[in-house]
């Protein structure tokens, strides 16, 4: 669950990293959590969040969880309390495996209240076994706001559109432009996988970067 990186530019490092989250097959890795998703910092459609300095490339989906609200729900008190006990987990986790500062990339501070944030990449590089034909096709039926248009152009070919695998109250399998609105307002559970990256610096202390890479979300009636 730990690795070790030189300073690099931090995009560049995400890509890698939660490639190589994806890529491996570690069952014994997969962990789930309930909460609300953050109006505030959850950015789930089809273009993700991209950095202001970044390209489209770069987008992710990022999905920061929030307790549950008990004081409007007060049926939802046992998401609650395991909420609750997971940041702990989480904490101790961090705790016994830091060797730098923390990024702060895992346990948020989302507008006051405690968060557990979540990512995967919006696109992924084009796999060696798919035509560049195929990947252009895929990327051109993905449908992005039109200010995006010319980025999404300048990635035909390299870069692949990867929907987040998202499941409704009746298990069906929502569509990318479908997953916000329909995780607003709601309890879902999300199922990840968790890596602690390393990024060590020349003269000062080095980063932590605790990951959560999202597998497949669950909503919850």
């Amino acid at each position: 669950m730990s690795a070790t990186r030189s300073m690099q530019p931090i995009q560049d490092v995400l890509r890698t990293s939660l490639e190589q989250m994806d890529a491996a097959d570690e069952l014994h890795n997969i962990h789930s959590l309930i909460g609300r998703p953050s109006p505030n910092t959850t950015f789930v459609n089809p273009v993700g969040f991209a950095p202001q300095d970044s390209t489209l490339s770069y987008a992710e989906y990022l999905l920061t969880l929030l307790r549950p609200d008990t004081k409007a729900h007060p049926e939802h008190s046992a998401y609650a309390l395991e909420f609750d006990r997971q940041i702990e987990v989480i904490r101790n986790i961090q705790a016994s495996m830091a060797r730098g500062d923390d990024a702060g990339f895992l346990l948020v501070d989302d507008d006051g209240e405690p968060g557990v944030r979540f990512r995967r990449m919006v696109f992924d590089k084009r796999p060696q076994n798919m035509s560049e034909r195929d990947a252009i096709r895929l990327l051109r039926n993905w449908t992005v706001p039109n200010r995006f248009l010319e980025q999404q152009r300048s990635m035909e070919g390299i870069f692949i559109p990867r929907s987040l695998v998202v499941f409704d109250t009746d298990g069906v399998q929502l569509e990318p432009d479908k997953i916000e609105s329909a995780m607003a307002g709601k309890l879902v559970r999300v199922h990840f996988s968790l890596r602690c990256l390393y990024l060590a610096r020349d003269h000062a202390n080095g980063v932590d970067l605790f990951l959560a890479l999202i597998k497949k979300i669950q909503i919850l009636p």
